[in-house]
């Protein structure tokens, strides 16, 4: 028996020719309607003849140009690109060298050869960002390397094992750089990397004991620098005895190679750190006493400890200033115990320091003629206050049974000293008498009611001091 067609096969044929609008002259497609088409397969898999700048852009075979999809790159894509043309969708790879950012270029992709001053030196334990210091060009930073990481080790000494601190500066030039640890306080070994961080083939200059230098077990570099290029300056410890050194160190940089001594070279303030001055072609800490801090001086262009320095009578506004030769009267009833001159044989008692600062050359006596009667002093004089090594002289008694003291001393005109007035036992204390004359104590005459002053002399509590 025939059968009819199914409803469901009708619908499907209506829908077939309701899709064949053929053109908008109404002519048929004739690739739809089974019409051969030109060198192309049969179907509906035919090429696209119109032109390229005729087709729509999501019309391209690309799928990453699909409306407001980003571009590949990270970058947001207009729909079309200017003038018909497609936007460049190719991968990351694809691009030219100078078309990306200088911060992804391999170090050997730089146009002049050189490292990039960005971060390809990013790395970890000390050469982590967070654990490295940023310097200037021209810098002193102190620190210490106690409890940093050993990661790094050094091509000319063994530096394994000690802990180390990682510095970075661009150099601003092209030149030499001098890097010196002449204040380090342990056996250093300093090294310095050029571009990487973390890389022990990128080390460009190390050096243990700086011995020709004259700084002995501590260490300075001469660096030939290029201007733009990053360098990481490692402040290490030798490694090579029973224990790592380490501890704590000031580092320097400065244009030029290092001078004697570690230091930087100068021609005038600017090619100095900020807490140096240039004087006779080097950076120093200081030329005159002036050029320090209160309470420290200048020694060897660096301030040392001065006269103001210390605790209990040494402690700034403990000490007595003293104003030129002249008698002084003082009092110890209130004074600090802690201090002890070499020549007191007898228990620590009360003492007071006073600064003094010659004003000429030569021989200085210092003593304590009309104290109170029964007040047992001592006389002890000191370069710095607080270091009892620095002791010049020091003086009990003047004579068996009398217990006032009497020392001489050589004095340098602007160099300050400290005159401890000191007692033989704890229980001695009361009213004192400083004399500080000129001269030996030998030429300083006693004086009182019935023995006047020599000519030229004037009396001042029982000591002659000159007109």
């Amino acid at each position: 028996m025939r059968q009819w067609p199914t409803a469901a096969f009708l619908l499907g044929v209506l829908a077939l020719g309701a899709c064949d609008d053929g053109d908008a002259d109404g002519a048929p497609d004739a690739a739809r309607d089974g019409a051969p088409t030109e060198a192309g397969p049969p179907g509906d898999m035919q090429p696209d003849t119109r032109p390229a700048d005729a087709r729509p852009v999501d019309a391209a075979p690309d799928a990453a140009v699909d409306a407001g999809a980003p571009d590949a790159r990270g970058d947001a894509a207009s729909d079309a690109a200017p003038d018909g043309m497609t936007p460049d969708r190719g991968p990351l790879d694809a691009a030219p060298v100078d078309a990306l950012p200088i911060d992804a270029l391999p170090l050997d992709a730089r146009a002049d050869g050189r490292a990039d001053a960005g971060p390809p030196w990013i790395g970890e334990g000390t050469c982590d960002p967070a654990a490295v210091v940023t310097l200037d060009a021209i810098d002193r930073q102190t620190g210490t390397t106690d409890g940093r990481g050993a990661d790094g080790e050094p091509s000319c000494s063994d530096g394994a094992g000690a802990s180390e601190q990682v510095f970075t500066w661009v150099a601003p030039e092209d030149g030499l750089a001098c890097v010196s640890l002449a204040e380090a306080a342990f056996d250093t070994v300093l090294y310095v990397r050029e571009a990487d961080c973390g890389a022990a083939e990128a080390e460009v200059a190390c050096n243990d004991d700086a011995e020709d230098l004259g700084l002995g077990v501590q260490s300075a570099v001469t660096v030939d620098v290029r201007a733009g290029v990053r360098y990481f300056a490692f402040v290490d410890g030798y490694a090579g005895g029973d224990v790592p050194q380490s501890g704590d160190f000031a580092l320097q940089i400065g244009r030029g190679p290092c001078r004697d001594g570690g230091r930087l070279r100068c021609a005038d303030a600017a090619d100095c750190p900020a807490d140096r001055i240039c004087d006779g072609g080097g950076c120093v800490e200081c030329a005159v006493d002036g050029d320090c801090p209160d309470g420290f001086r200048c020694a060897e262009q660096a301030c040392e400890p001065g006269a103001m320095m210390g605790v209990g009578a040494c402690a700034p506004g403990r000490q007595v200033i003293i104003d030129g030769f002249d008698v002084y009267r003082g009092d110890n009833r209130q004074a600090p115990v802690d201090d002890l001159g070499s020549c007191n044989a007898g228990t620590i008692g009360p003492e007071v320091a006073h600064v003094f600062t010659p004003t000429v050359d030569g021989p200085v006596c210092a003593r304590t003629i009309g104290s109170d009667p029964g007040l047992d002093t001592v006389v002890y004089v000191r370069r710095t206050c607080a270091e009892p090594g620095s002791e010049l002289v020091c003086h009990d008694d003047v004579a068996d049974g009398v217990i006032v003291s009497a020392a001489d001393f050589d004095a340098v005109a602007g160099e300050p000293v400290v005159v401890f007035v000191d007692t033989y036992t704890l229980d001695d204390s009361g009213t004192y008498i400083l004399g500080l004359l000129p001269g030996p104590c030998a030429d300083a005459p006693v004086c009182g009611d019935d023995m006047p002053c020599p000519a030229g002399f004037e009396c001042r509590i029982n000591g002659c001091l000159p007109l």
